[in-house]
């Protein structure tokens, strides 16, 4: 009897985790570890796709804003569609840049698209431009 009052007596007072607390938190851990180091992946994803999309879209102005001065200082535009490749913040885009004729004999609609691939378009930008 004096051992059993013992044991009960020094397991009141043990510190620590049992094997099956250890065991269950393991699996907790092994269960949500994974799932969220998916989730963070498919973050870093997409702020990478948004990262490209807005250097698209910084180029997409560059261009615009070159023919503007262009414009202005030559008074003239080039009604043409003109497609080329540049490297914009250590990576290749390819530009497509439309001058469309308008009602008004001044005023000319500019598309101009950029993509990673020709035809494969992430951003758009549609501007006029009066000469």
């Amino acid at each position: 009897m004096r051992l059993t009052q013992q044991l009960i007596t020094h397991k009141k007072h043990s510190k620590g985790f049992t094997l099956i607390e250890v065991m269950v938190a393991l699996v907790v851990v092994g269960v949500a570890l994974p799932a969220m180091l998916f989730r963070f992946q498919i973050m870093l994803d997409q702020v990478s796709r948004v990262e490209e999309k807005n250097h698209a879209m910084w180029l997409a102005q560059n261009k615009f804003n070159e023919l503007k001065l262009k414009t202005l200082t030559t008074q003239r535009i080039e009604k043409a569609t003109k497609t080329q490749s540049d490297e914009y913040v250590d990576t290749e885009f390819f530009w497509e840049q439309q001058v469309i004729e308008t009602e008004s004999p001044e005023v000319f609609r500019i598309k101009i698209r950029v993509g990673k691939e020709r035809d494969n378009w992430i951003a758009s930008l549609d501007g006029f431009i009066s000469v």
